[in-house]
């Protein structure tokens, strides 16, 4: 009796081990998931859906065969959504074999959605799958090969829009707006943010009203900001961006930009001042609620540290 209450217990706890193997090898990396790792702003995410540890040890050769898969998940919404590729490398030679250089897939994301309660709804990709991958002659070359990390480099393009409220009234007796407004503004998490809107107004009577805007432009994101035509090669010292800003669906005019409302991207952009102005004519007395748009459009390539993983021999692979 008791050597069966053995063999059931021991069978419990290998049933479940075995169900992870699945068939074949490819899926060897399972053995040392504990839940996929998620990097990325609620703007664009990335999943590494397998493997899913932060570590994991491979064996050398056909017995350590492994897979990545991945997954994007598109917070943005926007009139253009997200293209570009997602490229998959790791820290080694290629003479050693694993991810060698080259490993890119196409990203087509549509816009995500928002209803008209302001609940977001992401566009999920499908899954990437990269592999079988292995390694080979690493661990006999020297010590340090016998570890590595995969990357993924994600580019894409993208077209955003930033928006605020101001209030405006037609005479500069009236009480009823601020000459001088911060704004809130409402927008997507990406690399490009506006991290600021001062507003200041000039009443000038029958004729309109003057707005100026002092808008505060950082980089929040570690990465290349490239000019979204360079994306797949940034050759670019100093790129562009698209940024145009209109005030009640009247397009303002930008200082601090080159020709056609292009904003220059230097190496150290942690904040740029854009000032821009716009002149409306008011059938009314004020306007509380008057709509800023801006809108920006770039590249930008971004640098994911995968798994890291560890190299070993048959020998301790079997130990």
């Amino acid at each position: 009796m008791k050597k069966r209450y053995l063999l059931i217990f021991v069978l419990l706890i290998l049933l479940p081990a075995c169900s992870n193997l699945g068939s074949g090898f490819e899926g060897f990396s399972n053995l040392f998931g504990r839940g996929g790792e998620q990097v990325g702003g609620s703007g664009l995410i990335l999943k590494f859906i397998e493997p899913k540890s932060s570590e994991i040890r491979i064996p050398e050769g056909e017995f350590g065969a492994f897979r990545v898969r991945l997954q994007l998940e598109n917070y943005v919404v926007n009139d253009f959504g997200m293209h570009g590729e997602l490229c998959l490398t790791d820290t080694l030679s290629d003479n050693f074999g694993g991810v060698t250089e080259g490993q890119c897939k196409p990203i087509d994301l549509e816009s995500a959605k928002r209803n008209e309660r302001g609940i977001m709804t992401p566009t999920i990709s499908s899954i990437y799958d990269f592999g079988p991958y292995i390694y080979k002659g690493a661990v006999k070359e020297f010590a340090s090969a016998s570890q590595t990390r995969i990357i993924a480099d994600i580019k894409y393009e993208t077209e955003t829009k930033a928006y605020a409220t101001m209030c405006i009234q037609k005479s500069s007796t009236q009480s009823i707006c601020d000459e001088e407004q911060s704004l809130k503004v409402e927008q997507s998490d990406l690399p490009l943010k506006i991290s600021s809107i001062n507003a200041r107004t000039f009443s000038l009577g029958e004729t309109g009203t003057n707005i100026l805007l002092e808008i505060e432009v950082s980089q929040t994101k570690d990465g290349q900001i490239t000019t979204p035509s360079f994306l797949l090669s940034p050759t670019q010292i100093y790129p562009t961006a698209n940024f145009e800003v209109s005030i009640n669906n009247v397009p303002a005019k930008c200082v601090e930009l080159i020709e056609n409302n292009i904003l220059e991207i230097t190496q150290t952009l942690n904040q740029k001042i854009i000032k821009c102005s716009a002149r409306l004519i008011l059938n009314q007395d004020y306007i509380k609620e008057v709509p800023i748009e801006i809108k920006m459009g770039y590249g930008f390539i971004q640098s994911v540290e995968g798994p890291k993983v560890f190299i070993l021999s048959k020998e301790e692979a079997l130990s």
